[in-house]
Order: C-alpha cells, then structure tokens, then sequence
C-alpha cells in the first residue's frame, strides 16, 4: 500500500518529529549518559566540543585490592559553572555499583540528573569489585560542569587522570582514607589503614606551584597488622597559597609506595566572618572551636550559660586575618547546653553547644 502526503501534512510531521527528538536527547543527556570516558568515548561533546581545564575531575579510593575484594571510590567535580554536575565512570575491568545519585547502564556507571555542588565539589560515591584474577585496572571518568540553563552554552566539561589499582594478593599497607583539614595556617593529615605487612612508615611529602615535592615529616607505622590503624600529620605556619600532598609508604625492606591526597589543600585570607560548629559536640571534657576574620582586628571569644551569663573568657586580643582555633576545657562546668560568641568590630556571631558529663 502507498500513502500520499500533501507538503503541509509532511511540514507538520517533520516539526513534530524535531520536538519530540529533541526532547529524547535532552532527557537522556539530563538523566545520564555513558561511553564519554577515555575507555570508549570522546567525552561530553553534547555540553562542549573540547574538554576544558577549568573543570577538575579527580577519582579517589584504595591504589590496591585483592581479588574479588570490593571498596568504596569517589569521583569530584569541581570549577566551571558548577551549577550542577554529572559524570560517566567506567572500568577496564571487575565490576561497578551504584551509589547515591548515580545509576548503571550497561556495565557503566552515570548520575541520575545533575548534582548540586557542596561548598564547591561535587561529589559522587559509588563501589568497586575487583576481578577474580590478579591484574592492573584502570578506572575512567569525566564530569560536566553545567549553568542548567536550558542549552548547552557555558557549560563545561573534563576528562579525570585515569586511575591505576592493582588486584594483587600481596598487599602490604591498605591504604583506605586520606583526608586534609585547615586550622589558621596549619594543614592536618589524617589518614588510615586497614591492614598493614612489614610498614616501616610514612614520608610526607609537599609541594606547590614554585617548588618540588619536599619531605616535611615521617610518622613510624606499624609494622605488620590486620587491625585498621589511624595516623595523623600537622604542617603548621605555611604561607598563603596552594599546596598538594602524598604519603610515601616505605617497607623495611625500603621498597616503598606513593599515596597522593586527592585535591589540593587551599590556604587564603578568609573571604568571611565566621564561627564554625564546636568539635567534637556534645564533648566531654574538651572540645574545639575554629573561627575565621577577614581583617585584623581585636577579637573576643566567649562563653556564656543559658541564662546569659558569662562563664568563661577563651580570646581577649588582637588577632590578624586568617583562620583561628582554640580549645575549651569545660571540666569546671557542669552539663548542660552554653552559647558561646564571636565579636570583633561590628561583626558579631553566636551558636550553642553541648556539654555531657
């Protein structure tokens, strides 16, 4: 049978068919995507034709596995418009799961709908099981930064440096956390263990933009172990700037390791007045409180009970911009919810803690 259009019945029908195609493309883009990693793919040339540098996309997780063993990895997004984001992860090998936000499709994995961003990063989780055989894997990915504004104009996107683990059944230290905190002008490493064979230490090495790694410290390890183990490293009185970070693991038999911190630790004036949340809280005896200034100036800290009075004075002086910290020892106190209250200038703020005995 032959069907007959007249010219404005195919008009409408191409019109129609142009929305609804449209439409599949940009639910499909909006809702994930995959094969756009290194392993098979030319990246996310539906938001941008070239990857660009201003976007950050870092994978993170143990460096080793035995076979069949499963651990948890994390892919950030950072930089760009960062709106929101989304990703494509993959592996040469083994198999991926799914965490919060994301979803598999085929044996890939790629986010529901784009992520919002938390103070900057956009952060997805998802676990890793290795393959049966021992081998070296390669885990791809990339991100999307996005302005969700209705096209693909302004946004951005970049390939993540693949990422390289052994499936090995000797694995001398497993390495499970790193993580950085700043206080003032310090940076605390912290970082831990599930088990450990024949662990001499860990070199920790620093660099930034105008120098080389550099060792600036060394914490024994723990020899042999299958308890998990927590290390921790404080790089106290840096300069303003950016740095970045890596362990060197080192066996007695001198053979050794790298571990690198998986984002750069960033050490500015402060842009904000702010107190942050006591840690731990609620505490018991002692517990810590972390505040920023942007300009110099003299500042006070204070305790106060809930009824309003004054029970203690931590700061009475003049301090420079930066990030400040001191520690509250309430053991002449007794239980019970205190406020306590940052001044300086006009600015002014206050939150509650938490004392149990």
């Amino acid at each position: 049978m032959r069907l007959h259009y007249r010219t404005g019945q195919k008009f409408h029908f191409a019109v129609v068919f142009t929305i609804v195609s449209t439409s599949f493309f940009l639910y499909a883009y909006s809702t994930g995507i995959t094969g756009v990693t290194l392993k098979n793919g030319d990246g996310c040339t539906c938001h941008n034709p070239t990857p660009s540098a201003n976007v950050n996309v870092t994978i993170s997780g143990p460096t080793q596995l035995t076979p069949n063993q499963t651990s948890d990895y994390t892919v950030t997004v950072s930089g760009g418009t960062l709106t929101a984001a989304g990703t494509n992860i993959a592996a040469s090998v083994g198999n991926l799961s799914a965490g919060t936000g994301l979803q598999k499709i085929g044996d890939e994995l790629t986010h529901t709908s784009p992520k919002a961003p938390s103070s900057g990063v956009v952060t997805f989780t998802f676990s890793y099981t290795a393959p049966a055989e021992t081998q070296l894997v390669t885990l791809f990915a990339n991100g999307n930064s996005v302005n969700l504004n209705g096209g693909n104009d302004g946004d951005q996107w970049n390939f993540a440096q693949n990422f390289s683990l052994e499936v090995t059944n000797d694995v001398p230290v497993e390495l499970t956390s790193f993580t950085s905190l700043v206080i003032d002008n310090n940076v605390v490493l912290n970082w831990s263990t599930a088990s450990e064979e024949n662990n001499s230490g860990f070199q920790i090495e620093r660099k930034n933009s105008n120098e080389d790694w550099n060792n600036v410290g060394f914490i024994t390890g723990k020899g042999t172990t299958t308890e998990t183990s927590k290390y921790s490293f404080s790089d106290n009185g840096l300069s303003n700037g950016i740095y970045n970070y890596r362990l060197k693991q080192i066996d007695f038999d001198g053979s050794s390791k790298y571990y690198n911190l998986s984002s750069e630790v960033d050490i500015s004036l402060p842009i904000a007045f702010e107190l942050s949340q006591n840690y731990p809280n609620p505490f018991n005896p002692s517990t810590v409180i972390n505040w920023q200034i942007t300009n110099d100036g003299f500042v006070t800290l204070k305790v106060y009970d809930i009824t309003g009075k004054e029970v203690t004075q931590l700061v009475n002086k003049e301090m420079k911009a930066g990030r400040h910290s001191v520690e509250f020892n309430a053991v002449n106190l007794s239980s019970g919810t205190y406020l306590y209250e940052l001044s300086s200038g006009a600015q002014k703020v206050t939150k509650k803690l938490l004392l149990m005995k």
